[in-house]
Order: structure tokens, then sequence, then C-alpha cells
């Protein structure tokens, strides 16, 4: 009896604290379609400078090192932060690049997307009213 109780306290336990995915978008009337994960990490990394489809992508990050920022970079480079700000610490200071535009917080990043043509971003949740279509869903 002990055990089962252990168990079902475990099994409670994962699912409250389970991360929710995050997601990464891209304006709806942009024809992308998916990308892949390095294909995301490209383009967050300033290695690639435009999309598929031929356009030129504009991604959007968040300020500060925040919880889904940080999952994010982990998730698509294998890196931490520190690791991503002196990465582009180096490539800013040397001329070879300058990171994704930075905003505040998720309503400001769909709303960019919403509004742009190459945007991409990530985000937790999409709410299913916006114009944005999703290119990956990291788990």
């Amino acid at each position: 009896m002990r055990h089962s109780i252990f168990v079902f306290f475990c099994l409670w336990a994962s699912a409250v604290y389970a991360e929710p995915d995050i997601t990464v978008i891209a304006n709806g009337n942009n024809e992308l379609g998916s990308l892949t994960r390095k294909q995301i990490a490209d383009i967050y990394m300033g290695r690639i400078t435009s999309l598929p489809n031929g356009s030129i992508p504009l991604p959007l990050d968040y300020q500060g090192d925040s919880e889904v920022r940080t999952r994010f970079y982990k998730s698509i480079t294998g890196k931490n932060m520190a690791q991503i700000n002196a990465y582009w610490a180096r490539l800013s200071f040397t001329g070879q690049g300058n990171p994704p535009r930075r905003l505040s917080n998720k309503a400001t990043i769909l709303q960019v997307v919403e509004k742009n043509q190459g945007a991409l971003g990530y985000v937790d949740t999409v709410a299913p009213d916006t114009n944005v279509t999703p290119v990956m869903i990291l788990k």
C-alpha cells in the first residue's frame, strides 16, 4: 500500500510540474510550413538570413533570461543563457551579427508576429484567435 501511494504521488507531482511545450510561431499569412530544429537554431543564432520561402526572417526574443527563453535556447542549441549571451556579445562586438530583436513579453511578441510577414517568435501557449501559425513545437 505504501508503495502505491508513493507511485501515485510521483505521477501526480510530475503532471503538476510538467513544463508546457514551447511553440515557435510565424505570421499566419507566411506560407512557411514547418521548420526543423536546425533551421530554427540557425535563424536564432544569426547563421542564416533567409527563410526557405525566400523571405527575410525577423527572429523575436524575450528580454532578460526568462524561464521560457532559457528553455527555448537549451532546446534548440543545447546551450545555457550564459553561453548564448557570450555568443551574441562576441558577434556584436566584432560586427559579425546582431542578436534577435528583444521584446518585453508574450503579448508583444504575438502582436509583432501577427503584423510582420517574416517574423518568428516563440511562446509557451498560443491563443486560437491569433493570426499566427505554429512552425514547430518544442517538447
